[in-house]
């Protein structure tokens, strides 16, 4: 409710404290990337992203998370970088 009235700063603190009591809570990850588009900060928000498709691969917005981190890739010239396991 935070997020859809106007108060998105506030959204951002508790879909955070959600995810400090459930971490693995994909819809948490998937608002704040949301909240974090919101206030134009989309390498906060591309975490978010990466995290929610991690946890629900196969949903029905996992599509929609994998476009916007392409996007964000894409409008900041970044890259994903893996390590090889030592």
């Amino acid at each position: 409710m935070l997020d859809e009235t106007g108060r998105v700063a506030q959204a951002i603190q508790a879909y955070k404290a959600a995810l400090q009591l459930a971490p693995t809570y994909a819809d948490a990850h998937y608002n704040l990337a949301l909240a974090y588009e919101k206030t134009r900060e989309p390498r906060k928000a591309l975490r978010h992203w990466q995290a929610y498709i991690k946890l629900d691969a196969n949903g029905p917005w996992s599509m929609h998370a994998r476009n916007q981190v392409q996007r964000i890739l894409q409008s900041d010239g970044l890259k994903l970088v893996q390590r090889k396991p030592s």
